[in-house]
Order: C-alpha cells, then structure tokens, then sequence
C-alpha cells in the first residue's frame, strides 16, 4: 500500500514539474531604458539623412502669398489678409496715407498646414526662426547648425504698385516677415537682376520639425515670370 501511495505522489510532483516548466519557457528580460532599437522604417530622419527634395512654382502677383507645406512639397494661394494703407509718395521715402482698409482675416484664416510663405522674395514662417549659414552645400549638413536663429516679425509689403501709373497709389499691407530668410534674393536696384544667396538657411518650426533650404531662383525658366525656386531637406520630428 505504502509503495503505491509512494508511487503516485512521485507522479504527480513530475507532472506538477513538467507543467511549470511549459509555462515559463524562457526568463524575459527587459531592456534598459534609452538601449531599445527602433522598429524597422520608423527611425526619425536628420539632417544627414533626410531626402532632398525640389520644389518650384510661380509667384501670383504682389497680392498673394504662396503657402508650401514643405513634407507633401504641396502648396496654396492666398490673398494678403493684412489691413492696408493706400500711399500716395512725394519722394521715396515721404508719403501721404489716403486711404485705409482693415484686414480682411486673421493667422486663423491662413491654410490649414503650411511651414513657409513667399510673397515675391519676402518670406515668412509658420512660427519659426531661420538661421542663414555658412555651408553651401545642403547635402554635407549632417546636424542642424548652432547660431542665432531669428523669428518673424511684424512687417509690411506692397500689395499693388499703382504709383508707377500717373496719380497712382502704393498699396501697402502689415503683416509677419522673417528678415534672416528674406536675405535670399539681394536686390541690386530697381529693374537689375538680384543676387541669389548661395548659403544655406536653416529652420527650426514651432512644432519641433526642421528644415534646410537652399534657393535657386527667383524667375522661371524663360527669366522673365518671378517664380521661386529652390531644393530642402524637411527633418520630420513631430
């Protein structure tokens, strides 16, 4: 009696061993925080890496902005929302205001999505401040560059050029302009060729992404439409 009693208990601690064993095949060790690795195709571009990218496109007048988004390389067009003042210049510098408007919107009635804006060669950000570097070539950035890096601020551009008529007025409209990246197209006088910057110029938007820029030109193909032109990597970060 006491050999089967024996018997059986030594069966059911081997049964007992054997399924513990199954459910706990191997220890699982957590990796230490900062060492994971990143799941295949999802690693965050940077400088170096990002792909370069073109984009190109005809200015639609000196009323109207050109909003790009610079991820999907798309882009819209807008009217100047800003309020106006209607000029009537006695020399370059000295002026009568005739007439006013107010702002036909605000930043909330700007495109949905969009990182820069160009009006002619005046520029403006999405909440960002750019920095003109030293570097000439984009493809040899492999971090963003250190320097003071200048936001938008409140400025003003000509939305029509009637003056140049007898009796016409300059109209004028207030709105943000970033004056690092404005440094793009040096004007040489009024009706010369401009010089284009040969720098690259580096952004850093308000939502953590980041951006190179290098410009091309300020006409089209035939040298006679303005346009703007140029190659950028975009840094997706947020």
């Amino acid at each position: 009696m006491k050999t089967k009693f024996f018997a059986a208990l030594c069966f059911a601690a081997a049964l007992f061993t054997s399924c513990s064993k199954d459910n706990n095949d191997e220890p699982k060790v957590k990796p230490t925080p900062g060492t994971e690795q990143p799941t295949p195709g999802t690693e965050q571009p940077t400088p170096e890496t990002a792909q370069i990218k073109h984009f190109e496109t005809l200015m639609p007048g000196y009323d109207s902005w050109v909003y790009v988004d610079l991820e999907t390389g798309k882009y819209e067009q807008q009217e100047e929302l800003g309020a106006r003042e209607y000029r009537k210049y006695n020399t370059m510098t000295e002026y009568e205001v005739v007439k006013t408007e107010p702002a036909k919107g605000s930043e909330k009635d700007l495109p949905k999505k969009w990182d820069l804006a160009f009006h002619i060669t005046d520029v403006r950000t999405n909440g960002g401040a750019v920095l003109m570097t030293d570097q000439t070539d984009i493809s040899s950035i492999k971090t963003l560059p250190q320097g003071n890096y200048i936001e938008d601020v409140p400025g003003e551009i000509f939305v029509e050029l009637g003056a140049m008529k007898a009796g016409g007025l300059m109209v004028v409209s207030k709105t943000m302009l970033n004056k690092e990246m404005a440094k793009w197209a040096k004007s040489t006088g009024m009706g010369k060729p401009k010089i284009i910057s040969d720098k690259v110029f580096a952004v850093k938007f308000k939502n953590g992404n980041e951006a190179l820029i290098l410009f091309k030109d300020y006409l089209d193909a035939t040298g006679k439409k303005k346009a703007v032109s140029f190659d950028y990597k975009f840094i997706k970060k947020a």
